[in-house]
């Protein structure tokens, strides 16, 4: 439960899919839509084992039918789970992609969306057409690359849009390209980066890497700790944490070091010394933090800007429990649901078995 997973990126779809979008739901600029919790001014809602999605009244805009809702992407368009299977609808609930899938993902940068079906993975278009064909053992999106990391016979490579081998399968395992243009792969029991030329551009000798941050820095972990590194394969702050998220966009990522939690700066100083029993990831001025079993929020000066008094979210996901830019958050109360504004005030009353993807 005290686990922060960064939550996949967005994108922009065709004009198939941009006659769905946000404006017909929402006013928000397209900037602050991208980390708004109402994207597109919904938020999927559960209610009598169901789920749907409601607006900032609270009142259901899509009324609960499926069995699982995601968010909606900045373009209108939602994965759902309806029954056994997954499926894109738009901002009125109509399906634009039947469900039909045993996993799917949402669309990257390049319009393309990662998907399972009788136990292989491929890639569709906004149209459901496959660009891609199911081929694949594992795979992981496209996100804002040019390649995705896929897996055949045991090992992993790099294909195109196209479904053509940038870098043949070789790897034991592969993470996503990042905007600098460096892909995690691990070799020999080690992790290192391949770069955009398909060669080594950082040698193989971590535990584990992840891929590279808004920030241009990338978590790596040496001893079982945690530590940052630049695109060249330097340390900018050394492995020593226990826990370690990615930084945000604003250059803030919480650690943890001897069962206490704090926030560092790109640099690796304390902008926030550990003290904590649990912190979350800070967005918006506003991060979440435990004490004795309940959830209140601090803001960047490590102020108790609004006393603890929430349960945990259930799971805790990101970013559920953090402050969108329209300022609202998801928290529990018990076994019900709302949502408050970041005064700390109820803008939605715990009403609902689960919201935003939290639920239990």
């Amino acid at each position: 439960m005290k686990k922060n997973c960064r939550s996949i990126l967005l994108v922009a779809l065709a004009t198939l899919l941009l006659c769905s979008g946000c404006s017909q739901n929402s006013t928000t600029s397209s900037t602050e839509e991208k980390d708004a919790l109402f994207s597109c001014g919904l938020l999927s809602a559960k209610q009598d084992n169901l789920w749907g999605y409601i607006n900032e009244s609270g009142s259901f805009i899509i009324q609960p039918q499926f069995d699982y809702a995601f968010p909606f992407s900045s373009t209108g368009v939602a994965r759902v789970l309806f029954g056994d299977s997954f499926g894109y609808i738009d901002t009125e609930g109509n399906y634009l992609i039947p469900a039909q899938y045993q996993e799917a993902y949402d669309f990257s940068d390049n319009g393309l969306a990662l998907i399972k079906t009788e136990s292989l993975y491929g890639y569709i278009d906004p149209s459901g057409a496959y660009a891609i064909n199911p081929q694949f053992d594992a795979a992981v999106d496209f996100g804002h690359g040019t390649y995705a990391a896929v897996s055949s016979g045991g090992k992993w490579g790099f294909v195109d849009s196209n479904g053509h081998y940038f870098v043949n399968p070789q790897f034991e395992a592969a993470g996503a390209f990042s905007a600098n243009g460096l892909a995690p792969v691990q070799t020999n029991g080690v992790w290192g980066y391949i770069g955009l030329d398909g060669k080594l551009a950082i040698t193989p000798r971590f535990e584990y890497a992840f891929s590279f941050d808004a920030s241009g820095l990338a978590r790596v972990i040496v001893d079982g700790e945690f530590g940052y590194i630049d695109k060249t394969g330097s340390y900018v702050v050394s492995p020593q944490f226990t826990t370690a998220t990615e930084f945000t966009a604003d250059g803030y990522a919480t650690v943890s070091i001897n069962d206490r939690y704090g926030i560092i700066d790109t640099k690796g100083s304390y902008t926030i010394n550990p003290q904590f029993d649990w912190l979350g990831t800070m967005e918006n001025d506003r991060a979440a933090y435990e004490n004795k079993g309940k959830i209140g929020y601090i803001n960047l000066k490590g102020q108790r800007v609004i006393v603890e008094q929430f349960d945990f979210l259930i799971p805790l996901l990101y970013p559920s429990g953090n402050f969108g830019s329209d300022h609202y958050a998801v928290v529990r109360f018990g076994d019900k649901y709302g949502v408050i504004g970041n005064d700390g005030k109820y803008s939605i009353n715990p009403q609902f078995d689960g919201l935003f993807g939290c639920t239990g």
